[in-house]
C-alpha cells in the first residue's frame, strides 16, 4: 500500500467504490438517488475526519445541478474551485452551472425567496450575468422585474 496521507484510512476503498456508484447512478439518470448517496459519503468522510475532497464537492455540484437544486450546485462548485482553482473539471462545471442558474433566474422572474437566495449567492461570487443583475437592479429600484424585462434588455445589448 502506498505511503500517502489518507491512503490508510479505514473504509477508504468503500468510500471510493460508493463514489463511483454515485457517478454511475447520475449517468443513468437516477440523480435523486445519486445525490442522497453522495451526501452520505460526504457525511461519512467528515465523520471519519477526512479532509474535504475537491472531487466529492465537484460530484455534489454536478449531481445537484442535474437534480435542479441550483443553490446547492453553485455552493458546491464554488467550494470545489476555492479548494483547487486549477481543477479543470470544477472550473468547467462552474461555467455550466452558472449558465443554468442565470437562465433559471432570467426566466423565472419575478423571484421569490429562493430566487433571491440564488441571485445573492451568484452575485457574491461574481457569477450573476448582466441580464440577471439588471433584473435585480430593476426590482431594487421599485420596479416589478419579470422575465419579459429580459427582452427589453436584449434590445439594449444587455442580454
Amino acid at each position: 500500500m502506498p505511503k500517502v496521507p489518507g491512503s490508510r484510512v479505514p473504509g477508504r476503498s468503500d468510500l471510493i467504490a460508493r463514489l463511483a456508484k454515485v457517478r454511475e447512478l447520475s449517468q443513468s439518470g437516477s440523480n435523486a438517488e445519486a445525490l442522497v448517496l453522495a451526501k452520505s459519503i460526504a457525511s461519512e468522510a467528515a465523520t471519519r475526519g477526512l479532509a474535504p475532497s475537491v472531487h466529492l464537492e465537484w460530484v455534489l455540484a454536478v449531481v445537484s445541478d442535474r437534480e435542479g437544486i441550483l443553490e446547492e450546485a453553485v455552493r458546491h462548485c464554488v467550494n470545489a474551485v476555492e479548494m483547487d482553482p486549477l481543477d479543470p473539471a470544477a472550473d468547467n462545471s462552474m461555467d455550466i452551472i452558472a449558465h443554468h442558474a442565470n437562465d433559471v433566474l432570467v426566466y423565472s422572474a419575478p423571484w421569490g425567496a429562493r430566487g433571491w437566495a440564488l441571485f445573492n449567492l451568484m452575485a457574491e461570487n461574481g457569477l450573476a450575468s448582466e441580464a440577471v443583475q439588471g433584473l435585480a437592479d430593476e426590482a431594487s429600484s421599485g420596479g416589478a422585474p419579470t422575465s419579459t424585462a429580459i427582452f427589453g434588455m436584449a434590445t439594449r445589448g444587455v442580454a
